[in-house]
């Protein structure tokens, strides 16, 4: 009995042993049941794989990540099979080198789920090893980081657009005090971004600026939450300019404002092109005003050139008053010469090329340029002695484009300078330079140049811009140089501009060079007029020029009727049946025109001839070409010789 008792004190501690092992195994159960339960519960992704990548264990939140319904399914797979190849890659050559070394590694990768969807994710790799401290196994702890990604995605797109914006955006707090501002908003005001942060917002306006804008537009915001309008702000260097502001009141989750952000759009450029426009339209009206004052004129005119040059054959008349009559004449010419600028002016004139001697043309002009540009102004024409060919252009035209320039140079010397036109032949290669835009060929070169104040660089390349000037307001329109501009290339030619500061101007047109050999310049007035003994049909409604025409046309022996209107017109030709030859009629007349009346009377007498006669500008511009057919037309004002050779021509054809 008592050997039985001593063995079972003898077991006693191995029993309790055994009681302490199944309880640690217990605990041991326990723990791993717990961790197991914190695994699934976790909204990280668990797993663990060998060192050659086969997955041993992934958790619920792992397996969603990979596209899979339970860890079976990942069972022995490499787990590299579930990355983006881009990621795959990386593992391979950065990670497990890395991984290996320090024993750890963390970073950004992207997985794809069995149904393509990719995930990206924060990953902490690390090794667990065995007692003696070799690695066994590859632990991850995987965070979806997608919606967070998404989220500096956005933010980060929403900064580039603020940086890249070409408005102006501002935020400061309930102090004004600026807490971040764009490029935009600095580059508008003249500043880096880092100068404006930290700076009261009313630097960016004068204070009368904020005085009626800023108060006013800020009280706005703050009773209605958001407001926009015009706000005017001021640049480093002083210049002020219009902007459109719109502004938002910032608040918190309790609703209390935090700050105001406004966004700025810097108007100077639509007021700009809104000036344009209200010269446009002003300009439009100009033109149809210079076209009615022309046609007016012109009737004025071809009255008193029609007499003087009535007079003028009186020998009686013309020995008491040749010197008169000749002043008549230049003043005739001069005022039909400003009523073609007039026109050109408002884009109604027709060119009427011709070949021209350059050379000739500005000698001959220099003699009027002289004057206007003043006594303290030395004006030099240089011509090449070389020689200098021709250029077929409408002679007012560039008589015009010279004048336009020389009162450019005279406005840049206030103080007196020298004026020079220099005129020589150049042949030009393939494009280069400031000549980029000038094809290769024969040019005959006219370079205008002054003494002036010059123009700044970033000017220069503005100066044939419509509505661009240099001068002070109300000292010019800024359409010179852009209507020389315009005339020039409406010949085929180009200009350019070169300027310093301090060192004039110089501006050189290149015309095309032609062949052919200038005719005289021809004074219509002192040529004789062709007689006649036919009968004219005169309708004009003007009575001076009708009586003036039908003198004039008297004189040279034909037999005119005239009328004042179509329907006394056709009155007279149905009164002298078979007398008239030719009629002769205005376009325009109240009531039925020359074309009506034309048709009328050619119904009545097949074969009749016509000559039409016009001082508005449209017939002149050969707008109404398809008014008046193929049938001649002289513009207003004529002498009467021109008259008389288009009659001549038109019945002896």
């Amino acid at each position: 009995m008592a050997g039985t008792r001593g063995t079972g004190d003898d077991a006693q501690p191995e029993l309790d042993a055994l009681r302490d092992r199944v309880a640690e195994l217990e605990q041991e159960v326990e723990a791993v049941t717990m961790f197991r339960k914190f695994a699934d519960a976790s909204g990280q992704g668990l797993g663990m794989a060998t060192l050659d990548g086969r997955i041993v264990y992934t958790n619920p939140t792992l397996s969603r990540i990979t596209g899979t319904t339970n860890a079976k399914e990942l069972a022995n797979r490499r787990f590299t099979e579930y990355y983006t190849p881009r990621a795959r890659e990386r593992f391979q050559l950065e990670i497990l080198p890395t991984l290996m070394e320090s024993g750890e590694w963390v970073g950004e990768l992207e997985i794809v789920s069995t149904t393509g969807e990719i995930t990206r994710t924060l990953e902490s790799f690390f090794l667990i090893r065995d007692d003696a401290g070799a690695p066994t196994h590859i632990a991850a702890v995987v965070t979806d980081i997608t919606a967070q990604k998404e989220t500096e995605d956005a933010l980060r797109r929403l900064e580039a657009a603020v940086d890249q914006s070409i408005d102006g955006i501002a935020v400061a707090d309930m102090s004004g005090t600026l807490q971040s501002v764009n490029p935009a908003w600095a580059k508008m005001h003249g500043y880096e971004p880092e100068e404006m942060v930290g700076q009261h917002l009313n630097m960016s306006h004068t204070q009368e600026q904020v005085e009626r804008d800023v108060v006013p537009f800020t009280k706005h915001v703050m009773r209605d939450g958001a407001y926009r309008g015009d706000v005017g702000h001021v640049r480093r260097d002083g210049s002020e300019f219009p902007t459109w502001m719109t502004t938002t009141l910032l608040t918190n989750a309790d609703g209390q404002p935090t700050g105001l952000i406004g966004i700025a759009r810097d108007l100077t450029e639509r007021r700009r092109i809104e000036t344009q426009l209200r010269m446009t339209s002003k300009l439009e009206a100009i033109g149809t005003l210079a076209g009615g004052v022309a046609h007016d004129l012109n009737n004025a005119l071809t009255t008193i050139i029609t007499d003087v040059d009535r007079l003028a054959r009186n020998p009686q008349i013309h020995q008491l008053a040749e010197n008169e009559l000749e002043e008549i004449r230049s003043s005739s010419d001069r005022a039909s010469g400003l009523i073609r600028q007039l026109v050109a002016f408002a884009g109604q004139q027709r060119l009427q090329p011709m070949v021209i001697d350059v050379v000739a043309l500005v000698e001959r002009l220099s003699t009027l340029l002289r004057p206007m540009m003043g006594e303290d102004v030395r004006v030099d024409v240089r011509a090449d002695p070389a020689g200098v060919g021709n250029i077929r252009a409408d002679q007012h035209q560039v008589e015009q484009i010279l004048m336009n320039l020389a009162a450019n140079a005279r406005d840049a010397m206030p103080r007196g300078g020298l004026f020079t036109i220099a005129i020589k032949d150049a042949t030009l290669g393939q494009p280069t330079g400031l000549r980029s835009e000038i094809p290769p060929g024969s040019y005959v070169r006219i370079r205008v140049s002054d003494t002036g104040a010059g123009i700044a660089p970033e000017n220069v390349e503005r100066v044939f811009d419509p509505f661009f000037t240099t001068k002070d307001v109300g000292r010019g329109t800024g359409l010179g140089l852009a209507s020389v501009h315009g005339t020039v290339r409406q010949h085929g030619g180009y200009i350019e501009a070169s300027s310093e500061p301090g060192e004039g101007t110089a501006l050189t047109i290149y015309m095309p060079r032609v062949s052919e050999a200038a005719k005289p310049e021809v004074v219509e007035l002192s040529q004789p007029a062709p007689p006649g003994t036919e009968g004219i049909l005169l309708a004009e409604d003007e009575a001076l020029v009708r009586f003036a025409t039908k003198r004039a046309l008297e004189d040279l022996g034909y037999s005119v009727f005239d009328a004042a209107s179509a329907d006394a017109a056709q009155e007279l030709f149905e009164q002298h049946a078979g007398r008239v030859d030719l009629l002769v009629s205005d376009v325009v007349m109240p009531g039925a025109g020359g074309p009506e009346l034309y048709e009328r009377l050619s119904a009545l007498a097949p074969g009749l001839k016509v000559l039409y006669i016009s001082g508005h500008t449209r017939h002149a511009s050969g707008q109404s070409a398809g008014e008046l057919g193929d049938h001649p037309l002289v513009t207003k004002p004529f002498a009467p010789a021109t008259l008389a050779r288009q009659i001549r021509e038109v019945l002896d054809s």
